[in-house]
């Protein structure tokens, strides 16, 4: 596989529309590529999803914010307090310290 090839939450030469109900409940079964057409549906899913015990301790799904399209992703290492509380990553200490960085 080329390190040059960008892969994409979402396919979009698939036209399936979201069907939740047949994403499979087992997290060890994959979700396959396009079942999402946009963010906003993989929040939606998330917020209710119990595929793992994540979801039985989590108030919010912390999915992401910013630009899909931007050239930089920055992955945390889990959310915290502020973040589960918000369902917003990076909004904590250490957030606001990454912001100061990145301005």
């Amino acid at each position: 596989m080329s390190s040059d090839l960008q892969l994409s939450l979402f396919d979009s030469n698939q036209s399936a529309t979201f069907q939740t109900d047949s994403i499979p409940a087992n997290a060890k079964i994959p979700i396959p590529a396009g079942t999402y057409q946009n963010m906003e549906q993989i929040g939606d899913h998330c917020n209710r999803c119990h595929r793992c015990e994540l979801g039985n301790t989590r108030t919010h799904a912390v999915i992401g914010r910013g630009n899909p399209q931007a050239s930089i992703l920055i992955v945390g290492e889990a959310p915290g307090q502020n973040e589960d509380e918000t369902g917003l990553p990076f909004v904590g200490r250490s957030g606001k310290l990454l912001d100061k960085i990145l301005e």
